[in-house]
């Protein structure tokens, strides 16, 4: 018993002494003067787990070889201003307390001010962080990093990857005018100041996913290839006017609780809204050129939003291209067969109407059906006469066929779909010779057959119509049909 009593006691000393070294260690404590002597000197700068006291000054050093701050303790500035920096340099969990000035540096190795592991935090810059105008010609890692007053990356250049993985931004942070190009992961990252990424360009793929914006976002004129925003959310105005956006653009379950501004923005490639909210969304849909992400919600709730702010142009286009991408996609409330044959129907309404968004299409085949049937009856001499007037000119003839089909068509679509208007005779000239023939009738009651689909169609194809109003016209045009098969019967009989 005595003995595991000891035993016990000399566990509990010995941790307690482990502590004690490894607390001696962290608090090793180095003069900035030394540390600037030793890179001078071109020795190891090895300075890991020290505390450096007083301002470090190393501006426009050339350091040849790697540098060594892991978990090291700045207690004052450091100025590492126009410093090229050769080798890797190491600033894993390190703490600025005062300024850290790494303006127009130059990392031409690997840059590492994130975190080593996943289970402590980052580098911490409780001043202000300086890296404008600064060059990151490998990775940069900022993993877990916390910038707790300003940060400042204006007119920088990221080579490499660029890694701000879940790090915090407290004040403002200044992106403008920088280069990332390679990727840009600015995965689950808290921006609880104003953000400036204005005029960047991401020529790799850049990752917002996750992020929160609780200040104004600035993205105006910048220029993405690919962009994930999913689940982001802009707590205030986002704007990204005059942006563009090369490769496909991700906003999925992202949310705007402020103006979501993108104007002048252009989408060469597919643009995604999957469950996106927002109250209101500044784009037209002429700049949308890659189209939209097929998705019901999406394309609802953007049309919604272009009626709201009077964009009725772009609502129509929306909605049009809706209709189209609505047709390809699998229809599981409806029966298989019940589905094609409404697809097959749909292409027509597409093509003769725009479903309700292109009425010059229905006055272009009205004026074809008028120009072609007014050439047919006028060659067949409608509005011929008796006597010496018979022989008039083929020219005239044609063109009192015309104004008869022209006559004809007003008729049919100011009263659309009348019975009688199908089946009653097609003049009343004198000359009714050239309508006895059954095969010439039959003709003219195709022609009031065309003109009745039509009719379904351009009011099928009007937007605010339900499902259920193409039912209705599909039986009235069977019945229709089934009475002009009689007509053409009894005018075969006739003839016969």
């Amino acid at each position: 018993m005595g003995d595991r009593t000891g035993l016990i006691f000399a566990l509990v000393f010995g941790l307690i002494a482990l502590s004690i070294a490894n607390g001696a260690e962290m608090q090793k404590e180095i003069p900035a003067s030394q540390v600037r002597a030793t890179i001078e000197a071109g020795q190891p700068a090895e300075f890991d787990n020290y505390t450096v006291a007083g301002n470090l000054n190393l501006s426009e050093f050339k350091i040849e070889g790697p540098v060594h701050f892991n978990s090291t303790l700045f207690q004052n500035s450091v100025n590492f201003d126009s410093t090229v920096f050769n080798g890797t340099a190491y600033f894993y969990n390190s703490t600025f307390n005062d300024d850290a000035d790494f303006g127009y540096s130059a990392f031409n190795g690997d840059a590492y001010f994130g975190n080593s592991n996943d289970y402590d935090s980052g580098t911490t810059f409780n001043g202000i962080a300086n890296f404008h105008n600064s060059s990151f010609n490998n990775d940069a890692n900022f993993y877990k990093s916390a910038f707790n007053d300003d940060a400042y990356f204006y007119d920088s250049a990221f080579n490499g990857t660029a890694y701000f993985y879940n790090s915090t931004f407290d004040d403002d942070a200044d992106f403008g005018y920088s280069a990332f190009n390679g990727n840009a992961n600015f995965y689950k990252s808290a921006f609880k100041g104003t953000v400036y990424f204005w005029n960047s360009a991401f020529k790799g793929t850049v990752y917002f996913r996750g992020s929160a914006f609780n200040r104004d976002a600035y993205f105006a004129q910048s220029r993405f290839n690919v962009s994930d925003f999913s689940a982001t959310k802009f707590n205030k105005e986002a704007q990204f006017n005059d942006a563009q956006f090369a490769g496909t653009a991700s906003f999925n379950n992202s949310q705007f609780t402020g103006d979501a501004l993108f104007e002048n923005t252009t989408f060469q490639s597919r643009l995604s809204l999957t469950r996106t909210r927002y109250d209101k969304l500044f784009i037209r849909w002429y700049n949308i050129k890659g189209g939209l992400v097929y998705d019901d919600a999406a394309y609802m709730s953007l049309m919604k939003n272009f009626k709201d702010l009077g964009y009725f142009e772009d609502y129509d286009s929306c909605y049009f291209q809706y209709r189209r991408e609505h047709r390809s996609q699998p229809w599981p409330a409806v029966n298989h067969w019940e589905a094609g044959i409404r697809k097959v129907i749909d292409y027509p309404l597409e093509w003769f109407y725009g479903y309700g968004t292109k009425p010059l299409n229905a006055f272009l085949f009205s004026l074809g059906i008028i120009i072609i049937f007014g050439g047919f009856w006028g060659a067949l001499g409608l509005g011929g006469a008796k006597g010496p007037d018979q022989r008039r000119s083929k020219r005239r003839r044609r063109m009192a066929g015309w104004r008869y089909c022209g006559y004809s068509w007003f008729q049919r679509h100011s009263l659309p779909l009348r019975h009688k208007i199908l089946t009653r005779s097609p003049c009343h000239s004198k000359n009714r010779r050239a309508f006895e023939i059954s095969n010439k009738e039959g003709i003219r009651i195709r022609e009031s057959i065309r003109g009745a689909i039509f009719d379904i169609i351009r009011y099928r194809g009007k937007r605010n119509d339900s499902e259920s109003n193409l039912n209705e016209d599909l039986k009235h045009n069977m019945n229709t049909a089934t009475s002009l098969d009689r007509d053409i019967g009894a005018s075969d009989q006739s003839a016969a």
